[in-house]
């Protein structure tokens, strides 16, 4: 998978300014930011539109955007990844096919390259997705927390990504 930095990215698109970087990296070492990653930190700072700047990201490595509060997720393919995991990397597995692989949703853009070591743990071909942070952390407690209390068992043999309009 290919490799993607979020803080070049908000940098060069000048999405945010050089020392706005450097806050972002500094917040990023503070004790009560354990576990963020730099998109969220970007946002919580208000420096950059959590929903535009995940949607910019998705054109730039074509890569969809969805939102998960609008699709089912198949509870077999969330049981492919600990949840240690999935929280830690801001991910979620989605749906499974033996055809097409294993759709990997993510708030982060930088967990990219990881995405190979989940192929390489469930043996499925990994097809990411991005959602918006706000909208994988309610999933991750959704799926995690609640029992997939708010999602419905996915019953078709293709997957199929959507990509909710605008």
């Amino acid at each position: 998978m290919k490799n993607f930095n979020t803080a070049d990215f908000l940098t060069e698109h000048q999405l945010i300014t050089p020392e706005q970087r450097v806050k972002i990296l500094s917040e990023l070492e503070k004790p009560e930011h354990a576990g963020m990653f730099f998109l969220e930190c970007a946002v919580s700072l208000g420096f950059v539109p959590e929903i535009e700047t995940i949607k910019k990201i998705s054109a730039e490595l074509k890569i969809p955007y969805i939102n998960l509060k609008n699709l089912d997720i198949d509870e077999d393919a969330v049981k492919l990844i600990a949840e240690e995991t999935a929280r830690n990397y801001q991910l979620l597995a989605m749906v499974k096919s033996d055809k097409l692989g294993l759709f990997v949703v993510t708030s982060n853009p930088d967990v990219l390259p990881f995405l190979d070591n989940i192929r390489m743990q469930t043996g499925f071909a990994v097809l990411p997705c991005f959602t918006h942070i706000t909208c994988m952390q309610w999933a991750l407690d959704e799926v995690y927390l609640r029992d997939m209390q708010y999602f419905k068992p996915v019953i078709f043999s293709e997957p199929v990504v959507y990509i909710p309009d605008e």
